[in-house]
């Protein structure tokens, strides 16, 4: 029973952060916003990230081995993201876009691959699969974050030659 509520603290907490750090990267929200919702989601990480390990312990006996490794490393990238969520907030009182999008990438990609992880799982697939799924979405992932943070820069880029030329 312990497992199962913990379990579902921790799948709240990371299902919730998700859409708050798409959120926070809204480029027309309001820094008074960002700021709350950059909050919320440094809560929702560390939530997620201290029930991990709780969890983990009480179901240890029940995990297959393959399960056991992933459920570790899932945990050690948890704690990371901690780091990454709390520098996204000081980030965004800065007012770097590009900095926000690195560190907010970084959550967004370890939350899909977690997610994907478990999916994998839970069907069955094997060992292969999960393989597959902890290299290739971190690799998609940061593609995405460097591309994303490319066009940040292309943009503030041509403001200053768009104002001139006005």
């Amino acid at each position: 029973m312990w497992h199962l509520t913990l379990t579902t603290i921790h799948a709240v907490a990371a299902t919730a952060a998700a859409p708050l750090a798409v959120l926070a990267l809204w480029p027309s929200l309001s820094p008074v916003m960002r700021t709350r919702l950059l909050r919320v989601h440094l809560a929702c990480i560390a939530v997620l990230s201290g029930v991990l390990p709780i969890s983990i312990a009480v179901g240890w006996d029940g995990f297959p081995g393959i399960a056991r490794g992933i459920f570790i490393g899932l945990f050690a990238i948890s704690v990371y993201m901690v780091r990454k969520a709390l520098l996204a907030l000081r980030t965004s009182r800065a007012n770097d876009r590009t900095g926000l999008i690195d560190h907010l990438g970084f959550t967004l990609t370890a939350l899909a691959t977690g997610f994907a992880a478990i999916a994998v799982l839970r069907a069955g697939v094997g060992v292969v699969g999960i393989i597959a799924v902890a290299a290739l979405l971190p690799v998609a992932g940061h593609f995405i974050t460097q591309w994303a943070k490319g066009r940040v820069r292309t943009t503030t880029s041509r403001e200053p030659a768009a104002t001139a030329a006005a």
